[in-house]
């Protein structure tokens, strides 16, 4: 037996035939990570706040890129759709089963707190809240807050700057560091009670990745245009609309007082006349129009970009798409942009809380908001009905099967439309004529026969 690209010698073989086998690392220890400041120094030797943020993630750069993101309408409109869209579904707790598989329990705890999380929010706010945290920054918390009877009685969103995990070696997060601020002290929260969901980080394994990594820079390109197209369209910014031209010998102060009578005369508004001797003055562009930048197009693919990162087709925000189009796209925003966050949240719910707090044999999903194309589901159950039975189709349309006692159950639906009989009745046999006793007329009606036919005395 070989551990790694490395074979052990002769004393390892030897222990491994008598069953001593080199002891594996736990999970944890595969993911190295820089010491963290511990919170508990003394006044006098703490390193200070400085050091202290040198051994966390860049919290601060974090919130200010996000900060500068939603200033973008591009990324605003992404992240509310993508949000309003998951903040409809519904939380659904099932209980696994034996053979009978999973069954929905109803105004079970989960689904009742998940309705009301807190005294100050709503599910649709809380929802919203967590996507808008995974979208921006990478990832999102949920912080469970229990009761006096250590049952599980609020739920919070907490925002992604003030939590980090802590790296451990053998339960590879030993727990989160909370700062409400920068300069306050950290305190250590148990992670049972935090549900932690991350986009995939390449780097760092119990960190996330924001989107933004991938379109700030089409981001600040995008801000940027918008911010000189106002400037552009700003007051005195523009080329005036016309000129007056005065003689050459006037004198500044005459110059001056032209100019602020044609400024009380047109009142002082947006619309702007140079005044200056004739032919002291020349223009030489240095600039180019808005036409000549494409600066319409360049906002546009800006924009696009931005979609593409947040999953968002092209057709979604199309000012000329037809109803067709648009459903279209809305189903494939749903799709991709929408329903991962949600399996990604049921997920994370189904490993790091429910077996804390309610039970290995539950796990949690939510209804899922996909569009249906009714028409072809239709078409496939035509389909199916050649080769499954009613159980069976009942089954793929999530209905009960049909009582033992109804024989239709095992029956294709054309054998029903036949009326054939049900697989388990039994057939009737066949009587042979011959083996029937001789008819025998009854003893009243003896005296009734014909003198012609009676048998000779």
């Amino acid at each position: 037996m070989s551990y790694g690209t490395a074979s052990p010698g002769l004393v390892g073989r030897l222990l491994g035939a008598f069953g001593y086998h080199k002891a594996l690392p736990p999970p944890g220890a595969l993911y190295t990570a820089q010491a963290q400041a511990s919170p508990t120094f003394a006044p006098l030797n703490f390193p200070g706040w400085a050091e202290y943020e040198k051994q966390v993630p860049n919290q601060s750069a974090d919130e200010g890129r996000a900060r500068t993101a939603v200033a973008s309408s591009w990324v605003y409109a992404c992240v509310s759709a993508i949000a309003n869209e998951a903040s409809v579904a519904r939380l659904v707790v099932k209980e696994r089963g034996g053979d009978e598989g999973e069954q929905d329990i109803e105004n079970h705890p989960l689904e009742l707190l998940w309705e009301a999380p807190n005294p100050f929010m709503g599910r649709s706010f809380l929802m919203s809240f967590w996507v808008w945290q995974r979208l921006l920054f990478g990832k999102s918390f949920l912080y469970w807050v229990p009761g006096p009877d250590g049952e599980i009685a609020e739920v919070w969103p907490v925002p992604a700057t003030m939590l980090h995990p802590i790296p451990d070696e053998k339960t590879f997060i030993g727990g989160y560091w909370f700062k409400a601020r920068p300069d306050a002290r950290p305190i250590k929260i148990d992670a049972k009670f935090i549900t932690y969901s991350r986009v995939v980080h390449p780097f760092d394994v119990r960190d996330g990745l924001s989107p933004l990594a991938a379109a700030f820079v089409d981001v600040e390109a995008e801000i940027a245009m918008a911010k000189w197209n106002r400037s552009f369209f700003a007051k005195e910014n523009a080329t005036p609309e016309g000129m007056i031209t005065v003689a050459k010998d006037m004198l500044d102060p005459d110059i001056a007082r032209v100019r602020q009578e044609i400024a009380d005369f047109f009142g002082g508004g947006t619309r702007r006349v140079a005044v200056a001797r004739a032919g002291d003055m020349d223009w030489k562009p240095f600039g180019r129009t808005q036409k000549d930048m494409e600066f319409l197009s360049g906002r546009t693919y800006s924009g696009e970009a931005i979609m593409r990162v947040f999953g968002i087709p092209a057709g979604y925000f199309a000012k000329d798409a037809t109803r067709a189009n648009s459903e279209g796209a809305k189903a494939t925003m749903i799709e991709n942009a929408v329903w991962p966050h949600l399996v990604a949240l049921a997920e994370d719910l189904n490993a790091q809380t429910l077996p804390h707090h309610w039970g290995d044999d539950l796990r949690v999903m939510f209804d899922d908001i996909r569009p249906r194309n009714r028409v072809l589901e239709l078409d496939e159950f035509k389909t199916y009905m050649a080769v499954k039975t009613v159980n069976e189709l009942r089954a793929s349309i999530d209905l009960p099967e049909l009582e033992e006692d109804d024989k239709r159950g095992p029956l294709f639906v054309k054998e029903i439309e036949m009326g054939a009989a049900a697989p388990d009745a039994e057939a009737e046999e066949a009587v042979d004529p011959e083996s029937l006793p001789p008819a025998e007329l009854p003893e009243d009606d003896a005296g009734d026969v014909p003198p012609e036919i009676a048998e000779p005395a």
